[in-house]
């Protein structure tokens, strides 16, 4: 998901470097006559020197006629020669008519390329083939799509995005796209796009081969770069959000007449996963006033000197330009939702005006509102052919971004009956948030991704209602959405009752296997660190609870006798379940489900090896055991 900060005004920012165009005719028409001008006068300068008259160099070996002059005689004429550049020169008029066609067929091939239309129509789909696809990681390439003509523009103004349709399980998905390719690019654009295997159109695209087509509309978005319009840019990037800040940065940075300085922060999980870090360095090399770049990696390699961790408030502060009553500075931001919330709150707690939604990383369906009558609100789904009517009093009670919009209509352009306004939020999306605003059914508690963005849609659409709805389901019995995935959702809203219910429901979990750490890239440092506090917490208790002796007295003396024939017993079942036990614990999660184990089994029916007498009783051991892991601490002390 794009921010930028603050709204900007819609005006065109492509170039195309139109005054060096001009300089290399003028200078190609110059040089190119005065090169032909030059050898004309010195051919004609030696030939005069040699007693030869040019003009008429054509009649040497004939006869003169009657009225004529021979070459030799020529200086001597009373007659003066016509005056002027061209002076009846021949070689002259051929250098000069040589150089115009010179300087008319630059000027034409020039002029054509400066006017060249732009291949993209924002009223209609085209499909492009590919061309070439140029591997950058195992999950992530370079598609390169070829453009109709070779010498064809994509015509994408700086700032904005295309979108990329593809019909998947019967329905039509769309993405937004920024390109990393610009008009210098003839007859091709070039789509950076990170594969995932759940992905929609991320997916579709990894699977085309050579000379398959994609569906393609723009330019589309709310952002158009402007030369100079900033005194300092700020850029946070996360993963493939970095590919909008590229394109601004390189048309910024090859603009000799742009002054504006770009601070870029760019965030990503490990080392190998920073796209394109050669060219931002060397562009940062390049251009050491103008352009500065920050990275942050979750795991970093030894010897990393950049952030580390998720990026945090401070790095905002000491990295993008602070805000002022100038009004001359804006951050944009493009990532993942979870990051973009997190940018958001540092950037509200620093004092920065609130985001607009440039552009959206998600596969989407789009929707849209129309306003009818100023009485009912028609929402038509478009992909899934749904379509909702709704009492404009009811939305407008139930949302504080509606009430406002139907209320003061004047905040909303053109707001007219039966105008649609654009909704970035996909069929599934809108569906699921009015139903649940309106208690028509329960939250999707089945489905985690789909739950999270009714929630991020509610707290955009400002819906208290379907907020507290989504809020108690997260944590009630049917919900199917994963612990960590809860406490991750509550730490970032500060929602401490159900941080503390996922937190007790991950003390079984093994934060250390594929499948969670998966999810734990999901949560800031403090938060990870927080569960792994709490399990170590469990295991030193697990410890201090087994060796105490007032209530597992027989299987803490060393060495331990026999009570029936007072003999040695040899090995202790009970501290080899004990070495056992705090063995698994650390590569383990301690679990009620530990009493069920054989060694526990073996411990607890363990008898004299001389006269079989039991050493302990099985049932009451059992009973002390569970008891004891449900004593273990199962939350912290402190809020989390």
């Amino acid at each position: 998901m794009c921010f930028d900060y603050p709204v900007c005004t819609s005006q065109s920012a492509s170039y195309v470097g139109a005054a060096d165009l001009q300089w290399a005719y003028l200078t190609s028409f110059i040089g190119t006559f005065s090169s032909l001008l030059f050898i004309s006068w010195f051919i004609n300068g030696k030939l005069k020197e040699a007693g030869y008259d040019v003009s008429r160099l054509i009649l040497i070996g004939l006869p003169p006629k009657e009225g004529t002059m021979s070459a030799q005689d020529s200086s001597y004429s009373s007659s003066p020669a016509p005056a002027g550049l061209l002076g009846g020169n021949a070689t002259q008029l051929l250098a000069l008519a040589l150089a115009l066609a010179t300087s008319a067929w630059i000027y034409k091939k020039f002029s054509a390329a400066q006017k060249k239309k732009p291949v993209l129509d924002s009223t209609k789909w085209q499909e492009f083939p590919l061309k070439e696809k140029i591997q950058i990681s195992p999950n992530t390439a370079i598609y390169r799509f070829a453009l109709p003509q070779p010498d064809d523009v994509l015509g994408l103004p700086i700032g904005q995005h295309i979108s990329v349709s593809a019909e998947i399980n019967g329905k039509d998905i769309m993405r937004s796209y920024t390109p990393t390719s610009s008009d210098d690019n003839r007859g091709h654009f070039d789509l950076l796009i990170k594969s995932y295997e759940k992905g929609n159109i991320s997916r579709y695209v990894s699977l085309l081969k050579i000379g398959d087509n994609v569906r393609v509309k723009g330019p589309k978005g709310q952002f158009t770069y402007k030369p100079s319009q900033w005194r300092v840019l700020g850029m946070i990037a996360g993963g493939t959000g970095i590919t909008p800040m590229l394109q601004v940065i390189r048309a910024a940075l090859k603009n000799p007449n742009d002054h504006t300085s770009l601070n870029l922060i760019y965030a990503n999980v490990n080392f190998d996963d920073i796209l394109l870090k050669k060219e931002l360095d060397e562009l940062a090399a390049t251009h050491p006033t103008r352009f500065k770049v920050f990275y942050v990696l979750n795991n970093p390699p030894e010897g990393w000197t950049g952030g580390v961790g998720f990026v945090s408030k401070d790095q905002v502060e000491n990295w993008m330009p602070a805000p002022n009553a100038h009004n001359d500075i804006k951050i944009m931001m493009c990532g993942p939702p979870p990051m973009m919330t997190a940018m958001k709150k540092h950037l509200a707690e620093l004092n920065y005006s609130a985001p607009r939604t440039v552009s959206k990383l998600d596969d989407q369906v789009f929707s849209r509102i129309r306003w009818r009558l100023g009485v009912l609100l028609d929402i038509e789904v478009f992909g899934d052919g749904v379509s909702f009517c709704v009492r404009s009093y009811i939305l407008k009670s139930s949302s504080g971004w509606f009430n406002r919009l139907l209320t003061d209509p004047k905040d909303v352009p053109r707001l007219a009956p039966n105008e649609p306004i654009r909704m970035p939020e996909e069929a599934a999306v809108v569906a699921g948030l009015l139903k649940t605003a309106f208690s028509m059914e329960m939250p999707p508690v089945d489905s985690t991704e789909l739950l999270l963005d009714i929630l991020r849609a509610a707290e955009y659409y400002e819906m208290p209602a379907a907020i507290m709805l989504i809020r108690a389901c997260l944590t009630s019995d049917v919900s199917k959405v994963s612990p960590i995935r809860v406490y991750a959702i509550a730490c970032e809203r500060g929602w401490q009752r159900e941080a503390e219910w996922a937190l007790a429901r991950t003390i079984h979990m093994d934060l250390c296997a594929p499948e969670v750490a998966e999810q734990l890239v999901k949560l800031d440092g403090s938060a990870i660190m927080k569960l792994f506090v709490l399990q170590r917490r469990r295991r030193d208790a697990l410890r201090e609870k087994l060796d105490d002796s007032s209530v597992y007295d027989k299987g803490n003396v060393a060495p331990q006798v026999c009570p029936r024939c007072d003999r040695n017993i040899g090995s202790n079942p009970w501290l080899a379940l004990k070495s056992w036990w705090l063995s698994r614990a650390e590569a383990v999660p301690v679990s009620i489900e530990d009493i069920d184990c054989p060694e526990v089994q073996v411990a607890a029916e363990a008898s004299c090896p001389n006269c079989r007498e039991t050493l302990y009783d099985a049932t009451h051991t059992r009973t002390n055991l569970r008891a004891m892991v449900k004593s273990l601490p199962s939350k912290l002390e402190d809020d989390p």
